[in-house]
This record gives structure tokens, sequence and C-alpha cells, in this order.
């Protein structure tokens, strides 16, 4: 009779048998278990009320996520009645809820009022939910990102359509700060920065965009990313931060995309008025930047080019035929370019700066080509800023530059700390990155094909991605634009 475990061949670290290979192998996945959907809406309430689990695998999440369906606030179109029913907790009172059970139940109710401020059913559902969101237990969001997300936006469409947007604004900023997972990014701060844009509370929402974003979860939807980078980039402009808005306009533009989005239109537009406000110069966007958005942004925005390539040649009279295309006020973003208007002098000041320490006002007014108020006016403003060090004295008054690369007053070396720990935080997550990517199955499948040389003739075979066909060069259509919420620049205290 043969002997099992000598058939299994030797025993060596080198040539392990089949019975020590499959003592160390991964445990074999299984398919998880059927989700079993509550009957009724008392059987889901209960589910909620005395859960104490919320694995992905087997606890209350998977039975919420199948009643929902692909979104939260979805209605008949694609949920069942009877899921509807069940998910919203048709026929169940919850006005007798406290906060501490909102927050112990976070996800149940998240949930449940998402739902609820979907359907016109339930009239106390937007009261409900703004508790919830200025309770909610931010380990239990951390486990339902894109819920979580769902449910900010549903509180704001409600809260549009109720005209009480501004109850939102407290409410929406406690869901923000529970939602916050490191550096990872939430969807929750875009609708909270719409809702600061709604009511003009422009500080509020630029207090909220410090924050550095380095990661987003998997099922991101790319469309509030970009809508995070277009309201964050309109609340600076707001409150006059036009290099910030550059930044993160210029991010939008710049994102990874075969199909340009309209707000990243909007957003290249902006950048460029904004790059005018804060240096003067035309934008250099990233060389990184898709070829399908450089193709849309030359064919589709020409006013936009010619008036910052006026303003860059300091053509002050072509900037001012420029800047009379309808197109600006059509974009809205008319307040935008008033204001490039009224940096003219600004910007002829600080180019006579370079060649002039000491000049009189008169000299400077005949200079600039304007009159002596606007230009005192104009050094004031610049001073209160921080951007020239700069004194008008004496009789006739004299105007004196005063150099100001102090690159040891505390401002700049508290800055240049700031910048130093954002460094060494960007080289650690790089690391940890290259090492995840390196261990990526899919990354190394795709290396081998390279490697073995799958990749070749594609182009021949219809594998070119739809950018290569140069789609957009003949018939762009009209000019993409973005309607809605902090669209109107001039609305916004220019």
């Amino acid at each position: 009779m043969v002997d099992p475990s000598r058939s299994a061949g030797p025993s060596h670290a080198a040539f392990p048998s089949a019975a020590e290979y499959a003592r160390y192998a991964p445990p074999a996945q299984t398919a998880p278990p059927p989700v079993r959907v509550p009957s009724s809406a008392d059987a889901l309430h209960s589910l909620i009320e005395t859960t104490t689990s919320l694995r992905a695998d087997g606890g209350l999440i998977p039975v919420l996520d199948t009643l929902a369906g692909p979104s939260l606030t979805d209605k008949a179109s694609t949920r069942s009645a009877a899921h509807q029913n069940t998910l919203t907790l048709q026929g169940v009172n919850l006005a007798s809820l406290t906060d501490d059970q909102l927050r112990r139940h976070t996800v149940g109710y998240v949930f449940v009022l998402g739902a609820r401020l979907g359907s016109s059913k339930f009239d106390d559902a937007l009261p409900l939910a703004l508790r919830l969101a200025a309770v909610a237990e931010p380990a239990q969001l951390a486990a339902i990102p894109t819920r979580a997300a769902e449910f900010a936006w549903a509180i704001l469409q409600a809260a549009e359509s109720a005209k009480e947007v501004p109850r939102t604004l407290g409410p929406l900023q406690s869901l923000l700060a529970a939602s916050f997972q490191g550096s990872y990014f939430t969807c929750v701060h875009s609708a909270f920065l719409e809702a600061t844009l709604l009511t003009g509370s422009y500080d509020l929402g630029y207090q909220s965009i410090g924050r550095v974003y380095l990661s987003a979860h998997k099922g991101t939807p790319y469309l509030d990313v970009l809508t995070y980078h277009h309201h964050a980039g309109t609340v600076s402009a707001a409150v006059g931060d036009f290099a910030k808005a550059v930044e993160l306009f210029v991010f939008a533009a710049s994102m990874p995309t075969d199909a340009v989005s309209a707000i990243q239109v909007a957003c290249a537009k902006r950048a460029i008025l904004c790059e005018l406000l804060a240096t003067g110069n035309t934008l250099q966007l990233p060389k990184y930047t898709p070829s399908a958005v450089n193709r849309v942004l030359d064919k589709s925005i020409p006013d936009y080019h010619k008036l910052a390539k006026a303003f860059d040649a300091r053509d002050w009279k072509g900037v001012e035929e420029a800047s009379q295309a309808q197109v600006f006020r059509q974009d809205c973003n008319r307040g935008l370019v008033v204001q490039i208007l009224g940096s003219v002098t600004k910007r002829r000041i600080l180019r006579l700066r370079r060649t002039y320490s000491r000049l009189t006002l008169a000299d400077l007014t005949a200079k600039v080509e304007s009159d002596s108020a606007t230009v005192a006016a104009a050094i004031e403003r610049m001073v209160a800023s921080g951007e020239i060090k700069a004194t008008i004295s004496g009789s006739p008054p004299v105007v004196t530059f005063i150099e100001d690369d102090d690159y040891a007053s505390p401002a700049n070396i508290a800055k240049l700390k700031q910048t130093a720990e954002l460094s060494a935080f960007l080289k650690t997550d790089l690391a940890q990155a290259s090492r995840a990517l390196t261990l990526s199955p899919e990354y190394l499948k795709k290396q081998a094909q390279k490697i073995d040389g799958k990749d070749k003739g594609r182009e021949g075979k219809g594998g070119r991605r739809p950018e290569q066909f140069g789609m957009f060069a003949d018939d762009i259509g009209p000019a993409p634009t973005v309607r809605g919420v902090g669209s109107n620049l001039d609305d916004v205290g220019f």
C-alpha cells in the first residue's frame, strides 16, 4: 500500500510537499452569503436599532446597500416600490429619535433619511437630517464614505427646494469635520462649499480648503472631485486669494480624462483670469494636462487667450478692447474681468518699481498715466495686502519703494516650515504609494504585457484612444459653460 506522505514528494524548504504547501496556502475565497432583505419597514427599523456590526461582509451595510441600489436619493425609477417603502421606513414615526440614537445608529439613519429626502412624502425629513448631520459618528461615516456624500447632497438639494440653505451651513460643516479621514478626499466637502457659495459665506468656505487631499476612496465620483476644485477656486477668488484660486482651477483643468468636462473648461477660463490678477502673466497649464483638454481650450476660448496675451504684453488698449467681449458676461466671469481692468494701474506701478526706488508722486502718476489719487490709493492697497513695502511722504509727496526680501521674517520662516513639513509628508506618502504600486497585480500585468510586446500593433487594430484621432479638430460646437452655484462672480462681492 502506498504511503500518502511519501507520494507527496520530498520535504525540503526549496521543494515543499503538497501537504506542506496546502498548509501555508491562502484560504480559498468563498462567495459572500446572500443578503437577507427585511420584509417590512418595521423589520428594518428593528435591525437598525439593534445592530452592533458594521462589517461590510455580513452586517447592516450590505442590507442597506441592497435596498438603496446605485444611488441613495433615487426614487422608484431604479428602486422597487417595496424597497422604497422599506428603506424610508414607511409608517414608522422617527420624530421621537434622540440625538444619541441618531449618533449611535449613524449608518442606518444616513440611508433612511437620505432616501426620505429624495421623496416628497416626508415633511420632517430635512429637520431630522440636519440633526443627524450635526451629531454623526465619524467611525460609522468612514464605513460608508460614498453614501455619506450622497446624504450631504440630498440635504443641500432638499434645503434649496425649501429655500432654507442657510440652515444647512452648521450641520454640513459638522458632517464635513466628521467625514475627514486623514488625507483622503471626502465628497461631503463639495456639498459644503456649494452651500457656502449659495449663501455668500465665502470666508467660511475659504477656511475649510486648507486641508491637503492626497488620496481618494475607490468609487469616489470623478465629477465630485471636479466640483470641489471648481467651488474651492471660486471661493478663493471671492476672498481675493487669486494664487490659491489658480492652483485649484488648474488642478481640475488638468485632471486625466478622454472626454473633457464642461467644469474643466470653466475652471480653465477662470484660471486664466485669476493668473492675470495674481501675477499679471499668461497662464501655463502643466505639461501633463490631457491633450484632449488642450485641444478644446485652444479652439473654444479665443477671447480669454486674447485678453491674456494683451495683458502679458502690457498692451493696455488691447486689454480694454478684449475685455468688451460678451463671452465674459455669458460665462458669468465679468466680475473678474472688471478686476483685471482695475489692476492695470497696479501692474504699471509694480513694473516701475523694478527700475526706481524713489519717485515723486507726480512723476509716478505721469508714468502710470493716471491721476494722483488713484495711484496713491493703489499703493496703499498694495502695502496693506503685503505685496510691496512703500511710503508716501514729504511735500511734494515722494513715493519710496523699500526692498522687502526679508527671508528671516517670522512670516517667511513660518511659511518655510509649513512647506518643509508638507514636503516630508508628500515624500512619505509617495514612497508608500510606490510600494503599493509594485505589488499591484494590475500594474504588474501591464508591465509584463509591455515587456512581451503585446501592445505593439494596437494602433492598426482599433486600439487607439479617442483623443488620438483629433475628434475635436473640426467641430468643437458651442463653448462649454457651467451654470449654477458660484458661477456668477459678479454676485460675490466684486
